[in-house]
């Protein structure tokens, strides 16, 4: 009885061990992650630098926990860490018009580790859960890894640090414009006319 006791002491030591080595593992890698978003100014050099990349999409696999998060309050952490979104609403109507490929309320471009590009897009308006990713095709099994320390990093904001913002949103399917808005720990989605700036 003893040494089967050994035996079971032994292996539940080495599971401990390495499972302990595997995290440690994961916290290195993740570690090495460095995500550098790109700014309004600079989506001329973006698409032109991955010009011709083939892109994949995640088709909202391999959640993590900002996935589960709505859309309204993921986009105030966004704008706590990264600034203002790469492109907006009004930014792609004044470039392509609105449309069913326009209608979104922001989108943030990054480069990882300053080689693999990577895109994060609001798809659904302030009245869906989570976002959309795409990266570039050779990366695609980086991507749970890369969406693991966003995550992460955007999840560790208490809610009394989210910063406020205010954007525009187009219904395509009920043809009605939208005020998104945080301010002050409070989301607001009101319905609007068109914007006057548009």
């Amino acid at each position: 009885m003893k040494k089967l006791f050994k035996i079971f002491f032994l292996a539940i030591f080495c599971v401990t061990v390495i499972s302990t080595a595997g995290l440690a593992q994961t916290s290195t890698k993740l570690d090495t992650v460095k995500i550098r978003v790109i700014g309004p100014d600079s989506t001329g050099w973006y698409m032109k630098r991955f010009d011709d990349l083939h892109w994949d999409s995640d088709g909202f696999t391999d959640r993590v926990e900002l996935d589960g998060r709505q859309t309204n309050e993921i986009r105030a952490r966004l704008q706590k860490v990264y600034g203002e979104p790469t492109r907006t609403l009004e930014d792609n109507i004044r470039l392509f018009g609105l449309n069913v490929n326009t209608a979104i309320q922001f989108e943030y471009w990054f480069v990882v580790n300053d080689s693999i590009p990577l895109m994060v897009i609001d798809v659904g308006g302030p009245f869906f859960e989570g976002l959309a990713y795409s990266i570039a095709r050779g990366h695609r099994g980086q991507m749970h890894e890369i969406k693991k320390v966003l995550s992460d990093k955007l999840m560790s904001l208490g809610r009394d640090e989210l910063a406020n913002y205010a954007d525009y949103y187009y219904s395509i399917n009920h043809r009605q414009w939208y005020l998104v808005t945080h301010k002050d720990g409070l989301y607001r989605t009101n319905e609007i006319s068109r914007p006057p700036s548009l």
